[in-house]
């Protein structure tokens, strides 16, 4: 099993987000990497991200497991599922970890390893309203 990402790494990456939400915006994959520091970049990315503009196998492994773990995080704590809003660059939506993890809490229930499935209408209106979930959770800074 790999190892869970730091809190560092995670925290920044949760900063990140929650600034886009309560933005109302959505992040690309990577434009979240650009926004950490070098340093955590280099700790989330072990092998040192982008190659070209796309994140290599090894880097998206990382990130996937670093958005999950923030996303699972705040989706407990009654915020949604926070990875939501960060899409790819090439088609404005998610990849297939947020839709496997979206799936494993039930809130879709095709197949989510073709692409024909991620397309689906279902997957779409579960997609948006998660989003708009995340966003309502924070129109607000806590304070």
């Amino acid at each position: 099993m790999p190892p869970e990402p730091s809190n560092d790494v995670a925290d920044a990456v949760r900063a990140v987000l929650t600034d886009e939400a309560r933005a109302r915006r959505t992040i690309t994959y990577e434009a979240l990497l650009e926004r950490l520091e070098p340093s955590l970049r280099d700790e989330a990315l072990r092998d040192e991200a982008l190659r070209d503009e796309a994140l290599r196998d090894e880097a998206r492994r990382d990130l996937a497991r670093v958005l999950r773990a923030v996303s699972t995080a705040e989706d407990d704590a009654g915020r949604g599922l926070l990875s939501a809003i960060v899409v790819r660059a090439d088609t404005g939506r998610p990849g297939r970890g947020f839709f496997r993890l979206a799936a494993e809490l039930g809130r879709v229930t095709t197949g989510h390893d073709t692409a024909a499935s991620r397309e689906s209408d279902a997957d779409d209106r579960m997609w948006a309203g998660e989003v708009e979930r995340v966003f309502a959770a924070h129109a607000h800074p806590a304070g």
